[in-house]
């Protein structure tokens, strides 16, 4: 029986605008500019807002859940279930990059990402589109989660309340290891 506890998180709606829905309104001027002056460059610049648009189609889906936590583990989107056993430990990393501080939460885990997660429908997408984790060498994995409807603290917050003993703040030169 689990206790109930539960986090979940979405990508936030406000940087649909900014992710998708501006490369695609891009993409539909420069691509009928490009056909109606016969200016092919404007065409291609066209098909690249197009395939970045299309890169952040989940922007498009406020309400779909894409990282949830809960005391039998993590649902990933992209990924799918990891057991909180299967986390050795996990870390929150700060990038400082002025004005813009990117924020990444690092998972290590006890072996090999296809070993330790399970593949869940719901979190899983075409690979052309953007996934929320992303696999930084066999052991670990890595979640930014700039872009997200909750705060980078209450996700950090959230990691904390499930792994207690295994959450730590790691420097930015931590990323390699």
């Amino acid at each position: 029986m689990t206790s109930g506890r539960v986090f979940a998180t979405t990508y936030d709606p406000d940087a649909a605008v900014w992710r998708l829905w501006a490369p695609l309104g891009a993409a539909c001027i420069l691509g009928m500019a490009g056909l109606f002056l016969n200016v092919l460059p404007m065409t291609f610049i066209s098909a690249f807002f197009s395939m970045l648009a299309l890169r952040n189609w989940p922007y498009s889906e406020p309400n779909r859940v894409i990282l949830r936590m809960n005391d039998a583990g993590v649902d990933i989107d992209g990924v799918g279930h990891i057991p909180w056993h299967n986390i050795s430990r996990a870390g929150l990393i700060t990038v400082p990059i002025p004005k813009f501080r990117p924020r990444i939460i690092r998972l290590e885990l006890n072996g090999p990402l296809r070993t330790q997660a399970t593949p869940v429908k719901a979190f899983l997408r075409p690979g052309w589109q953007k996934v929320l984790g992303r696999s930084m060498g066999p052991n670990a994995l890595m979640l930014p989660i700039n872009g997200l409807y909750d705060s980078p603290q209450d996700i950090a917050d959230a990691f904390r309340t499930f792994l207690p003993d295994r959450f730590i703040v790691m420097l930015p030169g931590s990323l390699s290891e």
